[in-house]
Formats: structure tokens, sequence, C-alpha cells
């Protein structure tokens, strides 16, 4: 079933609080009376949607993987190395929505979300080549998964410093993330 404009709307401003309220306190210390207040809704509301703040962020998280655009297609090149365009478009995913994933990432004081992504690239990855990848290969993928996850941190957390292009062709030559 399709979310009416009004309720799709009103998930958008709780998670804009929500994401406000976490790059300066904790979730365990972010109240539902606090994100209320922050979008200016009422608590029974908030209830119409969420059980609690857990769910919210919850939400959140799953919303921004489920939009992540997928980084292969399904032609026999993309089996052998990621393209740097359709990498490119992860990127640019993430720059797109830097503030979303500055603060899931690391102004949070948990590494759910962090997980959540890691193990949805690789859950892909693994999906698209799992006729390809041996048991080295995959504990490979997870290496390099891992580590370009690692380098997209310290390029959020630096601001950018490199553009798009730039910085896919240094993901791509330091995590090597070849798939056969």
């Amino acid at each position: 079933m399709k979310e009416s404009r009004k309720t799709l709307m009103t998930k958008k401003v709780f998670r804009e609080a929500l994401l406000e309220l976490l790059q300066s306190k904790p979730l365990s210390k972010i109240t539902i009376t606090e994100i209320c207040e922050k979008a200016d809704l009422n608590r029974s509301t908030f209830y119409a949607h969420y059980v609690e703040v857990g769910d919210l962020l919850h939400d959140i998280e799953n919303e921004m993987i489920s939009n992540i655009p997928k980084v292969y297609d399904n032609n026999e090149y993309s089996r052998k190395t990621v393209k740097t365009a359709e990498l490119e478009s992860f990127f640019d995913y993430v720059r797109e929505n830097a503030f979303e994933f500055r603060v899931l990432l690391i102004d949070s004081d948990s590494n759910a979300f962090f997980e959540s992504l890691k193990n949805a690239i690789l859950k892909y990855y693994i999906s698209v080549n799992r006729n390809y990848l041996s048991l080295d290969k995959e504990f490979q993928l997870i290496y390099s998964v891992n580590g370009a996850i690692g380098m997209m941190l310290e390029w959020i957390k630096r601001e950018f410093p490199y553009d798009t292009k730039e910085f896919t062709k240094l993901v791509m030559e330091n995590a090597k993330i070849m798939l056969v």
C-alpha cells in the first residue's frame, strides 16, 4: 500500500528531527518528546508511525540503504571488476546525502548503520557473483569493502577533499575490488 503524501511528509519531518538531535547527543539520550518538539508534531502522530525512537532510526537507515544505486549490472564485465561509472554513482549518492551519512556513520554513537551498510554491499556483491567467488575471493571482497568504506568515512569527515571521480579512482586503486 502506497503511503499518502501527508504520511511521507510527516515521516520526513521526524527523520530530520532525529538526525539533527543525533548530531549532539547519543540515541540512548534522545526522547520521543524531544523529537516531537523539534519536529513540531505531537506524540500521538509519532506513535501512529513508530513504536520507539529506535524504529525511527531503523526507518532512516533502511531508506538510506534501499536507495543506494546498484554498483553492478548483469553483464559479464561487471562480474570481473566494479565499473568506474557505477561506483561513481554510489559515491555521488553518498555526497548528495552527506548530512545523513555523516550523522549515521560518524556522529552516531552506534555502529549499526556501518554494519548494515557493509552487510548490504557484501550481500549484493556476493549474490551477483555467487558462481565466481571462492572462499579466498570472498574474504578478499570482505577486506576490500571494509577498506572502501573506511576510505569513504575519511572522505566524508574531511568534507570531500576529492571530487567523486578522483575519489572513485583512489578507492579502486587502493581497495582492489576485483571479483574473479
